[in-house]
């Protein structure tokens, strides 16, 4: 399938070229782990909820689905606690989730954030917590590295003449499955 991107890049790039190369040293890898799993019981419905840690680069996207799996989430809640809009007490989540995507069966998330440095020396980037109810559960989470290029790219960005704009840069993706 192909890839939700933070941009349309399809509809800019007409007739680009993916050159796969050799992967190069990333500063600041990505990770994407499960750091606590606490079952809830909800008016009878089974729910965990998962602790998810992310490290990585200054621009994380990442999709959660299956939709259906999804009762709630952490993301939100210094916004709601900052308007006022609603008392988040400990343990529950914000209400309300992002409307439907077309393109997907899941729920989007964008995490970006500026400087060289996007951990600060922490370990990680962000965490957050979501509910989950029982069966299947995927994260696909992929970060950007514009400032990493391999030593072949960096010689093909070298030799091109002046007159061409060559955009290149390292993805890294991962795809997390599990049975909650």
């Amino acid at each position: 399938g192909e890839l939700p991107h933070p941009f349309p890049l399809r509809d800019f790039v007409s007739g680009g070229v993916w050159a796969p190369r050799p992967r190069p040293e990333l500063p600041v890898p990505l990770r994407l782990s499960v750091v606590a799993v606490e079952p809830q019981n909800l008016g009878g419905t089974s729910v965990k909820h998962l602790t998810i840690s992310v490290a990585g680069n200054t621009h994380i996207m990442m999709t959660l689905g299956p939709r259906s799996a999804v009762t709630g989430w952490s993301l939100g809640f210094f916004e709601a606690r900052g308007h006022g809009d609603a008392i988040v007490k400990p343990g529950t989540f914000p209400a309300g989730l992002p409307p439907k995507r077309s393109d997907c069966d899941c729920y989007y998330v964008l995490f970006t954030e500026g400087g060289g440095d996007p951990s600060r020396g922490r370990a990680e980037a962000f965490n957050f917590t979501v509910g989950v109810t029982p069966g299947n559960f995927r994260i696909d989470v992929w970060t950007t590295h514009l400032e990493a290029k391999s030593p072949q790219l960096q010689k093909e960005v070298e030799h091109a003449p002046s007159w061409v704009s060559l955009a290149a840069w390292v993805s890294e993706f991962q795809v997390h499955t599990m049975q909650v």
